[in-house]
């Protein structure tokens, strides 16, 4: 299926090693590298796209195996992966050095990039990065099961029922009221809307658990240790990027952090 044109965002393909990535582009002026949570696609971010693209140029990659990106030759990829697979992406279309925006997956995939590869950064932006504990990792993985097409239609009840739950529990498969969040339930339509995303991708839903069941096992706080130890380029903070309060901060939060674990 193909998406109504967005004026000023044009889509492309780029090929890496034996793959193809699709990723969105608009705008003009700094590159800005747009990562989208999972299982949704880079679909997900036109809005921040249509924001951001009078000031930067946005590039916004579908992560492997979702929207029209293929997946990776992996049976069980890590964030690790994800993350070689946009610097493959990166340096397929010619960029060296970019800002960096994730939401939730695509914020632990932009941090792993920033820990292992530093220079390739200004600045990075995660937004809803969360942090799992071993049992949140367990009880996650298992919640996640195959998508796999009923003769019923079964799997198309679950999957709406799925995308409006993930919006309203915190984590979605603890369906109870500690775990509500301040959220409104998502319109049909912004429903739909996520439902097709799914859907459409060249895998279908297929494998749609793996970059979530990934980042349910990634540990943030290790790669912000990592990060902080060889920094090259500073997150955005209430301080701005790169100020000299930043600069004087950044001893003692890294002091906090690691004796925080």
């Amino acid at each position: 299926m193909t998406d109504a044109a967005v004026e000023g965002v044009t889509r492309h393909f780029v090929t890496v090693g034996q793959r193809q990535i699709h990723y969105r582009r608009a705008g003009n002026g700094p590159p800005l590298v747009a990562l989208h949570r999972l299982p949704r696609s880079g679909r997900d971010l036109l809005p921040l796209i249509q924001r951001a693209m009078s000031n930067f140029t946005v590039f916004a990659p579908d992560l492997a195996g979702y929207g029209n990106s293929w997946p990776l030759p992996i049976v069980t990829p890590t964030i690790a992966d994800y993350a070689l697979d946009i610097c493959a992406f990166l340096d397929a279309i010619g960029l060296t050095r970019t800002l960096f925006y994730g939401e939730r997956e695509g914020a632990a995939v932009a941090l792993e990039i920033a820990r292992r590869a530093p220079l390739r950064g200004a600045a990075l932006a995660a937004s809803e990065l969360e942090i799992w504990t071993p049992q949140d990792g367990d009880e996650g993985t298992q919640s996640f099961k195959p998508f796999i097409p009923a003769w019923d239609g079964s799997h198309l009840t679950w999957l709406w029922a799925y995308l409006r739950e993930e919006n309203v529990f915190q984590p979605w498969w603890r369906k109870r009221l500690s775990a509500r969040v301040a959220n409104d339930m998502p319109t049909p339509y912004e429903l739909h809307t996520r439902a097709v995303q799914f859907l459409s991708g060249g895998s279908q839903g297929r494998g749609y658990e793996l970059g979530i069941n990934a980042s349910l096992l990634f540990d943030p706080r290790l790669a912000v240790s990592a990060l902080l130890m060889s920094i090259r380029f500073p997150p955005f903070t209430r301080n701005g990027l790169g100020t000299e309060p930043w600069r004087k901060e950044r001893s003692a939060r890294r002091s906090r952090l690691l004796g925080a674990q």
